[in-house]
């Protein structure tokens, strides 16, 4: 980025009330959040706020609950981790009744507001609908910090307020675009991207941008299917889209034009966990992709100098369907060359590598976000970062 993004040293915060809207929205199951990697990033902004006697406010958002309270979703087991991993007790709150919980903190102490999702002004696309949520938020505290990286869209949190309030990023996000530059700028001879998970305008827009820059493209998961799709295979038990084929036809001819390596599945793993052959003509859609495929990927990655995966080979939530996962991911980690640019994105890529329990040092970097992070790699604009640049 050429112009300057305003950091957490460009801000006096010593004693100030600071609202922090951080990335909380972490990965749970049965009730248990299953990877620390999202509240670990959330920390280091907070700690640093504490440092400087901040009264912090954190807020943020759980799932998708459109506008509807729920047990599930409220951000009571996340206050808990985050007090855990920062070593402090963090108060809580509704947003609707949080002044007098403001106005007794003390200096250097942590509130939590209810997930945000939980208010239909969050996400309403009406300013005056907004307003009233920011006219509350922006009341409570001196400065905003924009800390979460995982959210691209225009939330009323994310983006009205920064309007209203001095403001920076936080130590999360300036940790992203530090690392996101480092890949771009990383010059490389054997560029693989590998693309698994559901289907997604921006993976398909992300690669038609960077086809000069990529030397293989290996697709798998759900996404799969539409490539082959597209080149005519009648792909049973899986919902067709023009729109996408067209899309996808029109990357598969300027790859060809770039001459660029794009591997599709040649078998995959169908009920039964047994293993056939994707023909040229007809198959029902399967659930992973198959060992000649695993191996065929596998060879492409241990001679790449910078990798860049984005979602599953499989349904990797089910015992036998995730092998695919596994394997390409641990040839990622253990068998690439040793100065090897390797970062993984999103939020199925996290469960998928705790479920493996591999450790997040083995990759460069690993992002909280997939789409944004996809966006700004390709020079996508994020509109909540824009209004953070300094003038």
């Amino acid at each position: 980025m050429v112009k300057k993004i305003r950091t957490l040293e460009d801000l006096d915060l010593s004693q100030k009330i600071v609202i922090v809207r951080s990335n909380l929205d972490v990965p749970i199951e049965n009730n248990e959040i299953t990877d620390q990697l999202v509240i670990k990033s959330a920390s280091e902004t907070i700690k640093f706020l504490l440092d400087k006697k901040c009264k912090v406010i954190v807020i943020g958002h759980l799932g998708n609950p459109k506008g509807q309270y729920s047990d599930d979703l409220s951000l009571m087991q996340v206050r808990f981790a985050l007090g855990n991993f920062l070593g402090v007790s963090i108060k809580f709150a509704d947003i609707r009744h949080c002044e007098n919980s403001i106005k007794f903190m003390e200096f250097g102490e942590v509130l939590m507001l209810e997930n945000l999702k939980f208010y239909p002004e969050e996400e309403s696309d009406d300013s005056k609908v907004r307003k009233s949520l920011i006219k509350t938020l922006s009341g409570l505290a001196d400065c905003y910090i924009y800390d979460d990286f995982a959210t691209n869209k225009k939330l009323a949190s994310t983006y009205e307020l920064s309007k209203l309030l001095p403001n920076a990023i936080g130590l999360n996000v300036q940790s992203e675009i530090n690392k996101l530059e480092d890949f771009k700028n990383y010059n490389s001879e054997t560029y693989t991207v590998i693309f698994g998970g559901t289907y997604k305008d921006l993976k398909v827009k992300f690669l038609l941008n960077n086809l000069k820059k990529i030397k293989n493209i290996l697709i798998g998961g759900e996404f799969a299917y539409d490539f082959l799709s597209a080149t005519e295979i009648d792909v049973k038990e899986y919902e067709k889209n023009s729109e996408r084929t067209l899309l996808i036809k029109k990357l598969l001819d300027e790859v060809k034009k770039n001459k660029v390596n794009l591997v599709l599945p040649i078998d995959q793993v169908i009920t039964g966990n047994k293993i056939e052959k994707i023909n040229t003509k007809s198959i029902t859609k399967g659930s992973d992709i198959g060992s000649e495929t695993i191996k065929i990927f596998n060879e492409i990655i241990e001679k790449s100098d910078k990798i860049l995966i984005h979602g599953p080979m499989g349904e990797y939530k089910v015992n036998g369907f995730d092998e695919g996962s596994k394997q390409i991911l641990e040839t990622i980690v253990f068998n690439t060359p040793k100065n090897a640019m390797t970062y993984a994105c999103g939020k199925a890529m996290l469960k998928v590598i705790n479920k493996f329990k591999i450790k997040s040092k083995r990759f460069t970097h690993i992002s909280t976000s997939g789409d944004l992070m996809l966006n700004f790699l390709g020079e996508e604009k994020n509109p909540n970062l824009e209004l953070l640049l300094s003038k």
